[in-house]
């Protein structure tokens, strides 16, 4: 018969023995919760994968393009090949207005043949089908104004954009000594 320090003992090494049992299946419900979160954490990030490469780039490469000047006396450059990069600001970039703005800078040949560098500020609020419209403003320089240094500019513009191709469209009145002009630029989502 076992005296009462064996059933002490006894008692002591059932409750221990129960505790451990309850320690390992903390842990295995603690791991096996760990494993879950992991599971859901690797599924969402997948998700979010899967919709960004969904999602178009918000990045162009600008491939200049052509004009057509009204004044067809003058012999014109008309195809204005250049390089540029273009990127549409996120809606919550401090500069940007609403979901309908971009930067843009880059450089071309221009119509009187001399190398034009550009930084310019669009924004285009309006849809219309296909088609965004609205103005452009920042500077330009290679020109016969300002003996070629850096001129501010704003002129009203229009984009129509793919998934992978698009075209900025752009016209200029007739100022001066300035032809008036339409220019077409061509661009590809990088």
């Amino acid at each position: 018969m076992p005296s009462d320090s064996d059933s002490t003992q006894f008692n002591f090494r059932e409750a221990s023995a129960e505790h451990n049992r309850l320690d390992s299946g903390s842990l295995i419900d603690a791991a096996s919760l760990s494993n879950q979160t992991w599971d859901t954490a690797a599924k969402a990030s997948a998700e979010r994968k899967q919709t960004a490469s969904n999602e178009p780039s918000s990045t162009w490469i600008q491939l200049g393009g052509i004009s057509h000047h009204l004044d067809r006396s003058r012999n014109f450059n008309e195809q204005n090949w250049g390089i540029g990069i273009e990127h549409k600001l996120s809606k919550d970039n401090p500069f940007a207005i609403g979901n309908d703005s971009s930067v843009a800078i880059g450089q071309y040949r221009n119509s009187i043949r001399q190398t034009s560098n550009y930084a310019l500020y669009q924004w285009k609020p309006l849809h219309v089908g296909p088609v965004d419209i609205g103005v452009m403003a920042g500077f330009v320089d290679g020109y016969r104004l300002n003996n070629g240094r850096p001129v501010p500019m704003a002129l009203p513009m229009a984009s129509i954009e793919g998934r992978h191709l698009g075209v900025n469209v752009m016209c200029l009145p007739k100022m001066k000594d300035i032809s008036a002009v339409c220019a077409m630029q061509f661009k590809v989502r990088y």
